[in-house]
């Protein structure tokens, strides 16, 4: 079924064991199919951020790899069925709080593409609130 395929891709995705490259071919494969939705999409990216904190604990660093995987997934989100959506969880302060990589940046290039000019400048009001300052320091 759709189900066991997409657990699998995903375990192959997240075994360290499996060849760096099979592992992309599994994410990549896992991403087109149509049983991913926008929320299925976030919740993969949420995984990987826990990834990214587990590694930080334990190596004071994040792998170079997950960083791209974040990057993958959250390419991904925005061209799926609701961008907006993943848009407004990339600039939750939670989000920009744990971002390893340049999810943030990736945001507000999508936003860019995805609003009006008036929403935009709304939307970077909001995101650049103190308290949405703050979680970056």
């Amino acid at each position: 079924t759709n189900l066991a395929v997409n657990k699998q891709l995903w375990r192959d995705f997240v075994n360290r064991e499996v060849a760096q490259e099979d592992r992309g071919h599994s994410l990549r494969t896992l991403l087109i199919l149509p049983t991913q939705s926008s929320s299925s999409v976030l919740k993969l990216i949420e995984s990987q951020y826990a990834q990214a904190a587990k590694e930080m604990e334990e190596r004071s660093m994040v792998q170079s790899e997950t960083q791209a995987s974040i990057s993958i997934l959250i390419s991904r989100a925005f061209s799926g069925e609701d961008p907006l959506r993943a848009l407004a969880y990339l600039l939750s302060p939670d989000v920009i709080a744990k971002d390893t990589s340049n999810a943030t940046a990736q945001a507000l290039k999508a936003a860019n593409m995805l609003l009006p000019e008036d929403t935009l400048v709304d939307m970077l009001r909001l995101a650049l609130s103190p308290s949405r300052r703050e979680v970056l320091r």
